[in-house]
This record gives structure tokens, C-alpha cells and sequence, in this order.
């Protein structure tokens, strides 16, 4: 629930890569409307154009179309020059930011092929960069760090600080995205002294840095390169930068199991979410926020946001399904236009009843799919969320017997005629609390109710009595239960990641690894390694 990271470098390292290009300093979207109106011929105005489209991009993606639309109008006469080049690169950039990929991939490749070609080294540069920006995102990792090492050489040629800072800084995050923090860190570390302290590299690198220590779990790392990266992502108005740092520091601090500096730090990251109207980290800053009153024992806080988190969670998530379900119609109605338009007359009748049945068909299982989806969905979550509480339990009391909450009717009980005092009852059942809880006994796996009854130097039947009312169950479930309880607390712990579920089965008593699934599914309501991976998720 909010524990994951959004990376944000590889974007923001190509843009301000770009604005280099164009002189941001000299360049206003102002007056480069006024140039345009007095442009006394096209290729004039194709530059000013892609200027324009190029600045709006960054912030305002629907004037950022109305100029690239004007743009497509004038370019068919300028084919094969740098201004379609241009076009197609801010075209690309447009697409990735609306979150089109397989457009943006395009566009971006065929700008790089017509940089190739016109030996623009440069633009070749910024177009490859971003195509590998693309796999990235779409989690072609190793295909991005395959393609980027190549730019290595060209990079070189170019003698560009920022562009090597660029490449190999795409490099590192896509191996940290890759789960090998050595191999990012040997990247970031040749870049990290080349930064200017107060600049934004040295922001964003900082803030990755941040994220590569938080996996390794140097916390106190995490919240120095985080620290460094706020002021200067504040300076910069660097929104999205400022709440990637902030939550870092936020997460870190949770980590360290202070509480209340990760509340002050997810109270920032949800106070500028919500100033600038960006959801998805003011849905993380919710999660965040209801596990670190959770920390500090403020149930009913942690309780709202949970429910906050939970509202806007679900809320984006059914946005994010309706455009691609918007999507998928737009695709299947494009592709059934043009098929009509091939179809001789005499063949499309034939083919329009077959196009029914398949529209049919698709609305069937796509219907069927949605309703597979949400199930499955409902049940891991209800699954996640028994994990999530048992977790809690464990982390706020660990796990103990627990005696029935009302009296065994004596006169019903199989044991009504035991000469058993109540006062010697108690007595045992202290005994045998003791032995549970400060000796745990029932770790040892040749542990039967002859043995511990000779253990506690008691009556084996009567202790088979307490057992049976105070608990409500037989031996061998009351000692399975609280194995369980013991294995669970286990799997949990960092400390004994390194050994096998069947290593911890052993470690708590069990001699059968399946008689530990079969126990721990029946007491858990969940499987041990469903509960192992999610527990990782949950943390």
C-alpha cells in the first residue's frame, strides 16, 4: 500500500536534455506566437511550430496537438529534412506523455532513422534515448540497457557532460528496475561527482540514489540523498521530483520504525498531491499515511486513510481500465473499417455476419474476463488483507494461546466426572501457559502429551482435560496452532529470508512438510508461501 516507487528520472533527465537544445533562456511561448504571425514562409513557421509544440508538451498536452496538428498540415513539403525530424521527435514526446506508447515508439523511431541518415548526432542521440525510454516503461529492461550501452560510443564523440550524465543515469534505473542494485550503483556512482551540487541532476540522481539505498535497506542513507534532492527540486518547481524525496524520507522512516517522522513526511507528500492535483501520489501518501498511524497505535486514524487510500485507489484504477477498454473498441472499430473497405461486395455480406459473431464473441468473454478479473481480484484482495491483520498481530503482540471467552458447561462436558479441582486446574493450566509461552516447548518435534505431561510432572489426562476446555481442542491441534503462530512470526522476519518455507517448517516442529502446509492453510486461512511473498509485498 503505497510502499512502491514511481521512477521519475529518465523523463525528467531527457527533458531538461531537450530544453538544452532549444535555448530555453531565449525562448517564450509568448513571443514565439508573435514570430509565427509575422512568418513570411513556411519553413519559418515549421520551426516556430515545433518550438511551440515542443514547450507546450511539458505542461499542457491539448495546445501541445492544436500546434503539432498545424505542424502535419505544413510538413508534406519538407520530407527527409530536419524539420520532419523535429516534428516527428516532438510528435513522439507527445504520445509518451498522454501515455500512448506504441505511437510514441514510432514516432520516435523513425525520427532517429531520419537523424541517422541526415547525420544529426545530436537529435540521433535524444531519439534513441527516448525510444529506450519507451521499453522501459513497458518493462523491456534488457532490451533498454542492450540498446543504451551502444550510445556509449556516440556519447563519447559528442563531448557532452549532460548527455553522458543522461545515458548513464538511464542505464543505472533501468538495472535498479532490474532488481541489481550493484550493477546501478557502479553507473550512478561514475556519474554522481560530474552533478553540480544546487542542479538538477544532481536532484534527480540523489533521489534514485535514495531509492537504491532504501532496496538495499540503508536506511539512513535513503533519507541523506533524499534530504539533499528537496531543496533543490523546491527551487527548481520540480513537483513530481519534490514528492518522490519526500516519500523516500517518509518510507525510510517507517523502516526505522519512526512513526512520527513518517507521518510528517507523508503529510507533505499528500498536502502538494492534493495542491496539484496529482492522484496517484496522493494515493500512495493515504497508504503511507494509515500504516504509519498504524505504527503508532492511532487505529482510528490509520483506519480513515486506509479507506481514503482505498476510494482513490480503486477510483484510478477503474479510470485507467475504462481507457483501455476505450482503447480496445477504438482499435477493433478502425481495423473492421478497413476491412470493409478491401471486401469486394459479392464477400461482404458473408463477412459482416461473421464480424457479428465475432463482436459477439468478444463482448462475451470480455464480459467474462471482467467478471473472472473482479473475482480474482475481491478474493486476493480478502486474501492479502488476512495476511495484512495476521501480520499486525504478530508485529503489536506476536502470538499467544487463548483460552476459550466463556466456561465449558461442566455438566456437558465428557470430563464431568473428573476429579479434577479447579484450584489444581489453574495450577496446571499455568504450567502449561509457562511452558508455551516462555519455554515454547511445542518447538520441539517429538513433542507428544505423554512427553509433556511428564515435562510439567503432571497427569497426562488432566492436562488432556485443560487442554480440551480451556482451549477448546485436542493436543495436537492446540500444539499445531501455535506452531503455525510461531512460523508465521518467522516468515516475516528479514532475518530468516535465506531459509526455505520446509527450513522453517522444521525450525518450529514440524516433521512433514505437508502436514505444515495442511495445518498452516487450515489455522492462517491462506497457504505459507502466499503468505511468505505477500508479507514482502505488504512491507
Amino acid at each position: 500500500m503505497g510502499r512502491t516507487f514511481s521512477v521519475i528520472l529518465f523523463f525528467a533527465l531527457w527533458w531538461n536534455l531537450f530544453t538544452l537544445t532549444i535555448n530555453a533562456q531565449s525562448v517564450k511561448i509568448d513571443s514565439l506566437k508573435k514570430c509565427l504571425k509575422t512568418a513570411q514562409n513556411d519553413s519559418s513557421r515549421l520551426i516556430l511550430l515545433n518550438n511551440i509544440s515542443a514547450l507546450f508538451n511539458n505542461y499542457n498536452l491539448d495546445s501541445a496537438k492544436f500546434y503539432l496538428d498545424k505542424t502535419s498540415a505544413l510538413i508534406n513539403n519538407y520530407k527527409g529534412t530536419r524539420l520532419e525530424e523535429q516534428y516527428l521527435d516532438r510528435k513522439g514526446n507527445y504520445f509518451q506523455k498522454k501515455g500512448d506508447f506504441k505511437p510514441a515508439e514510432m514516432n520516435f523511431l523513425l525520427s532517429a532513422r531520419l537523424a541517422e541518415k541526415l547525420n544529426l548526432k545530436e537529435d540521433y542521440f535524444i531519439a534513441q534515448n527516448s525510444l529506450q525510454l519507451i521499453n522501459s516503461k513497458l518493462g523491456n529492461h534488457k532490451k533498454a540497457i542492450s540498446e543504451l550501452k551502444k550510445l556509449i560510443h556516440l556519447v563519447n564523440q559528442l563531448n557532452d557532460e549532460k548527455k553522458f550524465v543522461t545515458l548513464y543515469s538511464n542505464i543505472a534505473m533501468n538495472f535498479l528496475l532490474l532488481n541489481l542494485p550493484d550493477s546501478a550503483k557502479k553507473y550512478f556512482d561514475i556519474v554522481y561527482p560530474l552533478t553540480e551540487e544546487n542542479g538538477f541532476y544532481r536532484a534527480a540522481i540523489s533521489v534514485n540514489l535514495a531509492y537504491l539505498n532504501y532496496l538495499t535497506g540503508n536506511y539512513d542513507n535513503t533519507i541523506k540523498y533524499a534530504k539533499e534532492s528537496v531543496p533543490i527540486a523546491r527551487r527548481l518547481k520540480r513537483t513530481e521530483l519534490l514528492l518522490e524525496s519526500l516519500t523516500n524520507i517518509s518510507n525510510a522512516y517507517y523502516e526505522k520504525k519512526q512513526y512520527a517522522k513518517a507521518v510528517e513526511y507523508s503529510t507533505k507528500v499528500m498536502n502538494i498531491a492534493k495542491k496539484n492535483k496529482l492522484r496517484k501520489q496522493l494515493a500512495d501518501a493515504y497508504g503511507n499515511l494509515a500504516l504509519a498511524y498504524a505504527g503508532l497505535n492511532d487505529f482510528r486514524t490509520a483506519y480513515k486513510f486506509n479507506n481514503m487510500y482505498s476510494e482513490l485507489h480503486d477510483s484510478l484504477f477503474n479510470a485507467e481500465l475504462g481507457k483501455q477498454i476505450n482503447e480496445l473498441q477504438i482499435k477493433y472499430e478502425t481495423e473492421k473499417k478497413d476491412k470493409k473497405i478491401k471486401l469486394k461486395d459479392a464477400a461482404l455480406k458473408r463477412q459482416s455476419l461473421k464480424l457479428k459473431y465475432s463482436v459477439l464473441a468478444v463482448i462475451v468473454t470480455t464480459i467474462f474476463a471482467i467478471i473472472i478479473f473482479i473475482f480474482y481480484r475481491k478474493k486476493n484482495y480478502a486474501y492479502k488483507e488476512l495476511v495484512r491483520r495476521n501480520m499486525e498481530i504478530v508485529e503489536k503482540n506476536g502470538f499467544t494461546p487463548k483460552r476459550k471467552s466463556l466456561p465449558l458447561d461442566r455438566t456437558m462436558s465428557k470430563y464431568s466426572s473428573s476429579s479434577l479441582k479447579d484450584e489444581k486446574k489453574e495450577e496446571l493450566h499455568e504450567k502449561l501457559e509457562k511452558s508455551m509461552i516462555e519455554e515454547k516447548l511445542y518447538l520441539k518435534s517429538n513433542l507428544t502429551l505423554g512427553k509433556l505431561a511428564q515435562q510439567l510432572d503432571v497427569n497426562s489426562k488432566y492436562l488432556s482435560q485443560v487442554i480440551h476446555e480451556e482451549y477448546d481442542s485436542g493436543f495436537s491441534d492446540f500444539i499445531n496452532k501455535l506452531r503455525v503462530q510461531e512460523a508465521a512470526r518467522l516468515l516475516v522476519n528479514k532475518s530468516y529470508r535465506h531459509i526455505s518455507i520446509e527450513g522453517i517448517s522444521k525450525l518450529v516442529g514440524f516433521t512433514s512438510k505437508s502436514t505444515f502446509n495442511s495445518a498452516f492453510k487450515k489455522i492462517m486461512g491462506v497457504t505459507p508461501s502466499f503468505y511468505s511473498e505477500t508479507s514482502k509485498d505488504i512491507k
